[in-house]
């Protein structure tokens, strides 16, 4: 499956120009299998926000020799911070409940990244629904009225699981 998703998110870097000397933020980083891509692909500029500690301090242990940045947060509460040539949010987004909370993040994703940067991130594209307790899908048309950014276009995301999931594609 990840192998699937990291082909995808080669062809989108490699379309819009991001490569290894460039700057990453990755929000929700989890377990790390996008830490990992990164890794692989030379990327030496990588910070990773997430507000779960120990999330935090096994992707430290695990990746902090290469120089990787891992910054415990709760961006609901916090602005982001800093200044980015990409910031990626994957399998993220669903868990903002709330519409204040989503459009907090939003403009601190905008404010996070630097002119020409590129903001990816995952949902489903026609839905806005919420699909359980703890989980909120929004569409496309949300993230466009919301953000602030250009649509630069989508791409189908997981796509063995076949759910539907979008891979968003802005630039400020």
């Amino acid at each position: 499956k990840w192998e699937e998703n990291y082909k995808t998110l080669d062809r989108v870097l490699k379309k819009l120009g991001i490569s290894d000397g460039h700057s990453v933020l990755d929000i929700g980083p989890g377990a790390g299998l996008y830490t990992e891509y990164f890794l692989k692909r030379g990327f030496s500029n990588y910070t990773a926000v997430d507000f779960v500690e120990e999330v935090i301090a096994g992707l430290t242990e695990k990746f902090g020799r290469h120089g990787y940045r891992f910054i415990q947060k709760d961006i609901i509460e916090e602005k982001i911070g800093g200044k980015y040539d990409l910031v990626f949010m994957i399998d993220v987004t669903q868990h903002i409940i709330m519409d204040r909370d989503f459009e907090f993040i939003m403009r601190s994703v905008q404010n996070s990244l630097n002119m020409g940067g590129i903001f990816l991130v995952t949902d489903q594209l026609n839905n806005n629904k919420r699909e359980a307790l703890r989980i909120r899908r929004r569409p496309l048309t949300y993230y466009r009225r919301i953000l602030g950014l250009s649509y630069m276009g989508r791409a189908d995301f997981d796509t063995l699981i076949n759910n539907g999931k979008q891979l968003f594609i802005f630039k400020k």
